[in-house]
């Protein structure tokens, strides 16, 4: 494993990137983009569209999944935020789409919950690269309307998987920048979390990986090593979603578990790993409301 380093989570630019005017319809679907010539055809978003970022992005370097320059990128959350409830944002990969409607389930009447980006059979924001392409395009809705979180649950990982120093540290300075965003998309003020604050975002570590595990690769380990020590950092909290299953599966490394979706166990789960993760993953967006609920009104 590299040795963590510190990397600058304030000196980006947040915000997403909005064209003026109102937002172009994408044909006669419910999404939009900020213009027209930004609607792009997305296989795997419910609406069969994207976006085209709003500035040039960068091809990824060889590091885990390749994203090309100007990818078309999935839509943001389906629904507006609501104006009764706390907004929740869940923005992760094909894992946390499998467990997304249990949390939501289980939270339904104390946080709506969504799921960025709009995706419920693909992988999901996928790569820290992608993440850096389309992350404007995933804090707001799919009719490009704004929407401030009120906890936001994220992670990066099963799309990285590429080791060695150089990419170990790419995902590390790709990661810090997309956790800046989101810290601003919800409303807070730039990292470190001040001592005596909450914070609103949290990261979701990766899940094992066994089919690299196995062969004594530890880039998952390596990579969640290195978020935790950011966290750590920046006063973020963590969900650990690794111990959750290897608590039910191990001892690490093992090659196959009844919550694994295929035999021997890869990526995915089924409905009964889901529920565990989701328990872990509802106990963590019930924390953070509570902390920053308790700081609203001490203020």
């Amino acid at each position: 494993m590299i040795k963590p380093k510190a990397y600058c989570f304030c000196c980006f630019v947040v915000g997403a990137a909005v064209a003026a005017g109102a937002p172009a319809q994408c044909g006669t679907s419910t999404s939009f983009c900020p213009t027209a010539a930004q609607c792009c055809k997305q296989q795997y978003s419910p609406s069969t569209f994207g976006c085209l970022p709003s500035t040039d992005t960068q091809p990824s370097d060889g590091c885990g999944d390749a994203v090309a320059v100007n990818p078309c990128c999935k839509m943001g959350p389906a629904a507006p935020m609501s104006t009764t409830l706390p907004n929740c944002i869940i923005l992760g990969d094909s894992v946390s789409i499998g467990y997304f409607p249990a949390v939501a389930a289980a939270l339904k009447d104390e946080c709506l919950v969504q799921h960025a980006p709009w995706d419920v059979s693909d992988g999901g924001a996928g790569s820290t690269a992608a993440g850096l392409a389309c992350l404007d395009n995933y804090l707001v809705t799919q009719a490009q309307e704004a929407y401030t979180p009120d906890a936001v649950l994220f992670n990066f990982g099963l799309h990285d998987l590429s080791n060695g120093t150089r990419c170990e540290t790419e995902y590390a300075r790709q990661l810090a920048n997309i956790t800046a965003r989101l810290a601003a998309a919800a409303g807070m003020p730039p990292l470190p979390v001040p001592a005596g604050a909450h914070s609103k975002i949290g990261f979701v570590l990766t899940t094992p990986f066994m089919p690299l595990r196995l062969l004594n690769n530890t880039v998952v380990e390596d990579m969640n090593a290195l978020q935790v020590a950011a966290c750590v950092r920046n006063n973020i909290p963590t969900v650990d979603l690794y111990a959750a299953v290897a608590a039910h599966c191990g001892p690490v490394p093992y090659a196959d578990c009844d919550i694994c979706r295929a035999h021997p166990c890869s990526y995915h789960y089924n409905s009964d790993g889901e529920q565990l993760q989701a328990k872990a993953v509802v106990a963590a967006f019930r924390a953070i409301l509570a902390s920053t609920s308790n700081s609203d009104r001490k203020a």
